[in-house]
Parts: C-alpha cells; structure tokens; sequence
C-alpha cells in the first residue's frame, strides 16, 4: 500500500515555495524532503532533551546520537525519498 502523504506534503511545500518566489522543481523538493524533515527530527530531539532536563549538554549529546544513528541517516539521505 502506497500511503499519499509524503507526495501531498511535497506538493504543498512546492507550491508554497513557489509562491514565495523560490523557484524550484518538484524534483528537487523530492530530493530535499528527507534532509529538511532529518534536520527537523533532530533539532526537535535537541529541544525536547533540553526542555526535559533543562541541560544543554543534554541536548547537544541527544542531537549528537540522533544525527549519526544508521536508521535516521538511512532515512535522512538526500535523494532518499519513498514512493517516487
């Protein structure tokens, strides 16, 4: 089963970019949605690390682990999008 979620999501960012005047392919918003969401996985890790122990070293070592586990890299790879 092919679920539309992901294609509906990086339809809706290309046209939001679009509109703001960021012209770019749905190609390459394919290519890119990985990265973006990879980076936002782990900054919200971070974030969450910090606002459960109010520590900074927390969240720097959080983010650290998330950014080089083999399933979130897997995932998180440029060009790595499902479904195309």
């Amino acid at each position: 089963t092919i679920y539309p979620g992901m294609q509906i999501t990086s339809v809706c960012i290309w046209k939001t970019l679009n509109a703001f005047g960021y012209a770019m392919s749905l190609n390459d918003v394919c290519c890119y949605v990985p990265v973006w969401f990879g980076v936002c996985s782990t900054l919200t890790l971070g974030l969450l690390a910090y606002e459960s122990s109010r520590s900074m070293n927390a969240a720097v070592a959080a983010s650290l682990v998330m950014a080089v586990i083999p399933a979130h890299l897997m995932r998180s790879v440029g060009g790595g999008y499902d479904n195309e």
